[in-house]
């Protein structure tokens, strides 16, 4: 069980980014769900991009476990960009 741990944190880090982007949409619509689930992806792979930067530093010796833990710290960062240039707009359109 303990080696598929790093994969478990991966799923989880890519389905948490897409459960609370859905979540904090402003409606359920089908075009949301589906801007919601490509912003979802985009910043998984975020996160793909971190951990990458890593394993290119790092070269060969990389422990799988600091991998997806920079996955995990990659999606969640760039969700949370996103989401804060989310309000930023919500609030420009709101003044206009």
């Amino acid at each position: 069980m303990t080696e598929l741990l790093p994969s478990w944190i991966v799923l989880a880090s890519a389905l948490g980014s897409l459960a609370f982007l859905i979540a904090t949409g402003p409606d359920k619509k089908p075009a949301t769900l589906v801007n919601r689930l490509l912003m979802a992806a985009l910043c998984f792979i975020g996160g793909f991009l971190l951990s990458a930067v890593y394993s290119r530093a790092a070269g060969e010796t990389t422990e799988p476990m600091i991998v997806a833990i920079l996955v995990m710290i990659g999606t969640a960062g760039s969700t949370a960009i996103f989401r804060t240039i989310e309000k930023k707009h919500q609030a420009n359109n709101r003044d206009n």
